[in-house]
């Protein structure tokens, strides 16, 4: 995650600096709006391909989400895997960079990779956790939007709905004492003191598979300021199939054990802030 906020503040300077850098041209005019009349003759300036394709359509900003799981318990006598059967939610805040291009005043295309949720999974009758599941996503979406100008405030509002989908990849942290064969924190923190001298190194282990790309809804409010700042807040459902996962152990030579799924459907509230070049 830290690797992951400097690329946000990275962006943030680039940015900046690039849009500077635009604005400090020297503006053209249109093809086919007459510049300038010399000599007799009436000449054109073409448009630059900076003013046609790029100016007032690409968004390039920083982003914000707290994401909610939809499930986090298996229900009564029911387990996801093994005899884990409860999630919490243990980190839920995501940070990355948001792109998007208007196609038009009321059609976009939007990539953004802020997507993070990390549910710490729960043994049966026991009060602490094995690890883990985490959740990273990018998501693609096409926007269609409806822009309400207010010429006197040199603002506009545009509320819009989004479809698309979010690739979603896996992984799992481990808690230290059931990664490394003990049977409990306690024992783990008495007789091993904290080293890395474990009693059986690494003797278990998670592996979770990427689940197929995800349906993905969302409606929000976009807001523009003097046609190049941006505030933009959202709420998006992400709909996730179940993360099928296998437990392994090493005294097995590292065969499935168990094999089991976790819920990962969930929904996220959010913020962005964008230069409009």
């Amino acid at each position: 995650m830290l690797a992951k906020k400097k690329s946000v503040f990275a962006v943030c300077a680039i940015t900046a600096f690039i849009a500077i850098g635009s604005r400090a041209q020297d503006a053209t005019v249109n093809v086919g709006i007459p510049s300038a009349r010399q000599d007799g003759l009436l000449r054109f300036e073409q448009e630059s391909f900076f003013d046609k394709y790029i100016a007032k359509r690409l968004h390039l900003g920083v982003s914000y989400t707290h994401s909610s799981a939809d499930k986090t318990s298996a229900g009564d006598g029911d387990y996801f895997l093994g005899n884990l059967n409860k999630l919490t939610e243990k980190d839920t805040d995501g940070f990355g960079i948001v792109i998007q291009y208007d196609v038009c005043d009321y059609f976009g295309i939007m990539v953004a990779n802020d997507t993070h949720l990390e549910l710490a999974a729960w043994n049966h009758g026991h009060d602490s956790s094995d690890g883990a599941l985490i959740l990273d996503g990018i998501t693609f979406m096409c926007i269609g939007q409806y822009p309400f100008l207010f010429e006197e405030q040199r603002l506009s509002l545009s509320p819009y709905i989004g479809l698309g989908m979010t690739s979603i990849s896996t992984d799992w942290s481990y808690a230290a004492w059931w990664h490394n064969g003990w049977s409990s924190p306690e024992d783990y923190d008495t007789y091993a003191n904290g080293s890395k001298e474990f009693r059986n190194n690494k003797s278990r282990w998670m592996v979770p598979d990427n689940p197929s790309p995800a349906f993905t809804f969302a409606i929000g409010l976009s807001t523009k300021y003097r046609e190049h700042f941006e505030l933009n807040v959202f709420y998006r459902v992400v709909d996730v199939d179940d993360i099928d996962t296998e437990f392994r152990y090493r005294s097995k030579n590292g065969r499935v054990q168990r094999t089991g799924s976790f819920p990962a459907k969930f929904s996220s509230f959010g913020a962005s802030i964008a230069y409009i070049f």
